[in-house]
C-alpha cells in the first residue's frame, strides 16, 4: 500500500511538469515552423526585388528608345529602322512595337515596315500606359507577330504633356526563368513567378509561360499579397508557399517548401522533449522504488 501511494505521489508531482513539457514542445514546434517559413518569405522578397530590378532595367532601355528624335518628328519609318537596329542588340527582347495614342498598332520590328496592323494583346497594360502617361508592366500574352508568350514593357511617349505613342517591348520568358534558376533551390522545392492574371511568368520546375496556376493551389480560398499559404504543387507535393508581391508589376513570387521539410524540425524537437520527459519520469519512478525498498526494510 505504501509503495502504491509513493508511486501515485511521484506521478502526481510529475503531472504538472509533463503538461509544461507538452506545452513547451508545442511552442517550440510552432517556432521551428515559423523560422523556416519566415526564411522562405525573406528569400521570396529578395528574389522579387531582383525581378523588379530586371524590369526596371528594361524600362530604362525602352525609355531611351522612346526618346528618339524620329518620334518627335513623326518620322515612323526612321523609328522603324532604329527599332530594327536596337532589337538586334537586345537578346532578351522578342520585338519592339509602336502604338498610337488611340491604341492602334503602327509598326513592329519583326515585320516589314507598312505591314498590316495586327491585333493588340494585353490591352489592359496598353490602356494604363495611355491613361497614366507612365511605364507599365503587362501580363503574359501571346503576340501575333512572334506567336510567343511574353510580358510587355509599355513606355508612353509624351510630347507637350500629351501621350502621342506607346513603345511596347515583349520580354522573353527565359529572362525570368534564368533569375529563378540562379537561386539554386533544393530539387524538391518549387519557385514560381505569377502575373496579375494568375498565370505563370516563369516556374522551376519549368512550366510554359501563360499556363494558369489555379490547378496548383490546393486551397484556393485566398491569394495573399504576402505571407505563407498551404498548397499542393503541380508535382503533388504538400507544401508551405511563401508569397511576395511587386508594387511595380503587380506580380507575385512564391517559394514552395515541402511540408516534410518544414515539419522535419518539428518532429525532431518533439522527439527530444518526449525522450527527456520519459527519462525524467523513469528517474522519478526509480527513486520511488528505492525509497519503498528502504521503507520495507
Amino acid at each position: 500500500m505504501t509503495r502504491a501511494r509513493l508511486y501515485l505521489l511521484a506521478l502526481g508531482a510529475a503531472a504538472p511538469f509533463a503538461a509544461l513539457a507538452v506545452a513547451l514542445a508545442v511552442q517550440l514546434v510552432e517556432d521551428e515552423r515559423a523560422i523556416v517559413v519566415t526564411e522562405a518569405l525573406g528569400r521570396a522578397r529578395a528574389i522579387m526585388t531582383a525581378v523588379d530590378a530586371e524590369l526596371e532595367g528594361h524600362i530604362r532601355t525602352t525609355q531611351a528608345l522612346a526618346s528618339s528624335r524620329a518620334l518627335e518628328k513623326g518620322d515612323l519609318r526612321a523609328f522603324y529602322e532604329e527599332s530594327v537596329r536596337v532589337l538586334k542588340s537586345q537578346s532578351r527582347w522578342l520585338n519592339i512595337g509602336l502604338q498610337s495614342a488611340t491604341g492602334a498598332q503602327l509598326l513592329n520590328a519583326v515585320q516589314p515596315y507598312g505591314s498590316p496592323s495586327s491585333s493588340q494583346v494585353d490591352q489592359d497594360s496598353l490602356e494604363r500606359a495611355l491613361e497614366s502617361g507612365k511605364p507599365q508592366i503587362g501580363n503574359v500574352a501571346i503576340g501575333p507577330a512572334t506567336d510567343k508568350a511574353a510580358t510587355r514593357v509599355r513606355v508612353p511617349v509624351v510630347f507637350d504633356n500629351k501621350v502621342r505613342y506607346v513603345v511596347s517591348v515583349p520580354l522573353k520568358p527565359q529572362v525570368f526563368e534564368a533569375i529563378l534558376r540562379e537561386q539554386r533551390l533544393p530539387a524538391d522545392w518549387a519557385i514560381k513567378l505569377v502575373d496579375g492574371n494568375k498565370r505563370f511568368v516563369a516556374r522551376i520546375p519549368s512550366q510554359p509561360a501563360g499556363m494558369p496556376v489555379t490547378d496548383e493551389v490546393r486551397y484556393p480560398t485566398r491569394w495573399v499579397p504576402e505571407g505563407p499559404v498551404r498548397e499542393r504543387t503541380l508535382e503533388g507535393v504538400e507544401s508551405y508557399t511563401a508569397y511576395a508581391s511587386s508594387a511595380l508589376s503587380g506580380w507575385q513570387l512564391g517559394i514552395s517548401v515541402p511540408k516534410d521539410v518544414v515539419e522535419a524540425g518539428d518532429q525532431a524537437t518533439a522527439t527530444r522533449i518526449g525522450l527527456l520527459l520519459a527519462a525524467a519520469l523513469a528517474a522519478a519512478l526509480a527513486l520511488v522504488w528505492l525509497l519503498s525498498r528502504r521503507l520495507d526494510r
